[in-house]
């Protein structure tokens, strides 16, 4: 997709005159047979054998978090994007980040598996009751988790306003010059 818009980092790198800090990922790696397929967390798990060993019976499971491999290469990216960009200025250059969801999965794999007989009585779902905030709409009552934190000082967004699109009056918002 990004040669489709001339977006790739070698000609990029070119243009700038500073460097550039370039960041791609994908599905499966940037080389092999399947480098252009695509692909999303959870083919990453069954493809990289993670599914198979998370199971450990024999039938394949995704992850707890189940978007593990978007969470751990989100994770890579800022820390790959923070040290190129330090490199780049201290030392000076161009720099590309690279990163797959198979490869996140596989590091993770690589961590080693929690022996699931050693954890003591753990229950088969997680009981623990969902905080929910409920709000009359439109539309009707519309219930959803509850923010996980509060600060003093920062006001979270909130959806305590439902209504359908075109509903409101066009104008500007109080406060809006």
């Amino acid at each position: 997709m990004n040669d489709r818009f001339g977006l790739l980092p070698e000609p990029l790198a070119a243009a700038s005159e500073r460097g550039i800090v370039y960041m791609s990922a994908n599905a499966y790696g940037h080389c092999g047979p399947w480098k252009d397929r695509p692909g999303f967390d959870q083919n990453a798990q069954v493809a990289s054998g993670f599914a198979i060993a998370e199971g450990q019976d024999g039938t394949p499971k995704f992850s707890p978090v189940f978007y593990l491999a978007d969470l751990i290469t989100g994770h890579f990216a800022a820390a790959g994007m923070m040290a190129a960009l330090y490199r780049r200025a201290v030392e000076g250059g161009s720099y590309q980040v690279k990163l797959s969801l198979a490869r996140s999965a596989m590091w993770v794999q690589e961590l080693g598996l929690l022996d699931v007989g050693e954890q003591g009585e753990l229950p088969e779902v997680d009981s623990y009751p969902a905080r929910t905030v409920s709000i009359d709409t439109t539309y009707g009552a519309v219930s959803f988790l509850a923010p996980p934190l509060a600060f003093t000082d920062l006001i979270l967004p909130s959806a305590e306003r439902v209504v359908p699109y075109g509903a409101d009056a066009a104008s500007w918002p109080s406060g809006h010059p």
